[in-house]
């Protein structure tokens, strides 16, 4: 039953992770949210979920090094090279590459984690792979036109690199701390290198009655419930 939940559980994580895609694509290349404010104000609304566990799971000085390369990794890196790299190619696309997040996690797990897969794992893994190369190329290696997405593609694929790191090192502190109350001081580490970076660049922040709809969606489903 603990796998099955665990199973579940990642499942419908992925599944948001995929809708979110579509969210962005509305939200930034529809309606002209920049990404910096779109990612600033789904860490902001996601991390009132956590508010009230927060202030009962403190971190331990001993892992403030691990703290901080989790926020600054997982809420400030990965979520902007998603939120930068989704309004540059196709909602699609986005969701099919955000199945790359799964292939780095069992890469990087087993490199530090020492983790290994059943032989049947690696088949997946071969998958993942040939369709990350189909959805980057479309193997269209004559006239090159995937290249009118590439750079959004890359910066989804290097997003998935983050996301890995962001993953395990979330298995490592979940096992040490109350998993409702830690996210919120991930969410403000990232934010506290977002916000200064939105003010310096004077990025606004649209929160209007078209935007608050789909920022709330972002923020509740595709931060917080992930």
């Amino acid at each position: 039953m603990r796998e099955l939940r665990g199973y579940t559980a990642i499942l419908a994580a992925s599944a948001l992770f995929g809708a979110s895609a579509t969210i962005g694509t509305l939200l930034m290349k529809g309606l002209g949210v920049p990404p910096l404010s779109a990612l600033a104000m789904a860490h902001g609304i996601a991390s009132l979920v956590f508010l009230p566990w927060a202030f009962r799971t403190r971190p331990k000085r001993a892992d403030t090094a691990l703290f901080l390369l989790w926020g600054l990794n997982g809420a400030a890196v990965a979520p902007f090279l998603w939120f930068a790299g989704v309004p540059l190619t196709t909602a699609t696309e986005a969701a099919l590459l955000a199945n790359l997040e799964a292939l780095f996690t069992v890469l990087f797990a087993y490199v530090f984690l020492k983790e290994r897969v059943p032989r049947r794992g690696y088949v997946g893994i071969a998958a993942l792979l040939v369709g990350a190369v189909a959805v980057t190329t479309e193997f269209d290696f004559i006239t090159f036109g995937f290249t009118e997405h590439l750079l959004g593609n890359t910066m989804l694929i290097l997003s998935a690199v983050a996301f890995g790191v962001d993953n395990n090192v979330s298995r490592v502190l979940v096992a040490r701390y109350d998993r409702r109350g830690i996210p919120f001081y991930k969410l403000w580490i990232g934010l506290a290198v977002i916000l200064p970076l939105t003010l310096v660049l004077r990025v606004p922040f649209p929160f209007n009655a078209d935007t608050a709809p789909l920022i709330l969606l972002l923020g509740l489903g595709g931060v917080a419930g992930i």
